[in-house]
């Protein structure tokens, strides 16, 4: 018998889309996150052979609102229901169900029931001018932080994956600049980034928890990160950070009191002009430095 094809191909676009909690939990109005645009130039879409090929997708001007409450749940994950029993009881760990290449690619069993699953296909992901916004309430005093200029460009992505996917961008935290690029799969990921002059009182509210004068000073650093999920038994998840270099610059201890004031109008406790390391690492799961 003969079958039906159908494929499809042009450009799709979105406009001014908002997405909204009915909580009201976030940002004014609940707003989760809204864009510009978004664009889709699609390239022999089949549907029907559960195939989506897509030439390109821009996404322009994202703005993303990342609340975590007093409570410590993220205002995402408010949207989800919780899982049922049933559901839980169908779950499979990692190494029971799937397998990884040594590239990082899932292998699945031959009698997998998703053999036939979508494959979809996207030459180039792009992500411009985006912000972020983050508000931690459930620190003793509230913490307020936005990731600016966001840039993000993903090239040769396939799912399932056979290779690893490209990408590469661009942020400004708080105006200190934060270049990052790598590959990734969803079983394992390489990246390597470099941050400069990000003033430390970004995050005071984090450092107050555990230091109780104000440390002040600037950091810059050339940081990478390898991770590889689980992949049996023998091969458990691995998580290995690397500074080649990160220098701390005109480190202060200050407090409110007698003694040498800042500009500021606080005490000066110490300082230092700078604090370098080089070539560190750390391995999380071990817990070694």
């Amino acid at each position: 018998k003969s079958q039906t094809h159908v494929g499809l191909s042009g450009r799709l676009s979105a406009t001014q889309i908002k997405l909204v909690s009915g909580t009201g939990n976030s940002s004014p109005a609940g707003e989760l996150l809204s864009f510009e645009s978004l664009n889709l130039q699609l390239k022999d879409t089949r549907p029907m052979a559960r195939q989506i090929n897509l030439e390109s997708i821009e996404l322009v001007k994202p703005e993303l609102n990342l609340v975590r409450g007093k409570s410590g749940l993220m205002n995402w994950q408010t949207l989800g229901r919780p899982v049922t029993a049933s559901a839980k009881l169908g779950t499979q760990s990692v190494s029971e169900k799937t397998a990884f290449n040594a590239d990082g690619v899932r292998v699945n069993d031959q009698n997998d029931s998703n053999a036939s699953s979508w494959v979809v296909d996207v030459a180039s992901i792009k992500l411009q001018g985006g912000l972020v916004h983050w508000a931690d309430n459930a620190l003793q005093k509230p913490s307020q932080l936005d990731l600016s200029a966001l840039n993000l460009s993903i090239n040769a992505l396939r799912w399932p994956f056979v290779k690893p996917a490209m990408l590469e961008g661009n942020v400004l935290l708080d105006q200190a600049s934060l270049n990052f690029s790598g590959n990734a799969t969803d079983a394992q990921a390489a990246l390597t980034a470099q941050l400069a002059d990000l003033p430390l009182s970004v995050g005071a509210a984090y450092l107050a928890q555990h230091i109780k004068p104000n440390l002040n000073g600037m950091l810059t650093a050339e940081l990478g990160m390898t991770w590889q999920a689980e992949r049996g038994p023998d091969a458990p998840t691995a998580l290995l950070l690397q500074i080649p270099n990160l220098s701390l610059d005109k480190l202060t201890l200050s407090q409110e009191g007698s003694g040498k004031a800042t500009p500021a109008g606080k005490a000066t406790l110490a300082s230092i002009q700078r604090l370098q390391l080089a070539q560190v690492e750390v391995d999380v799961p071990r817990q070694t430095v």
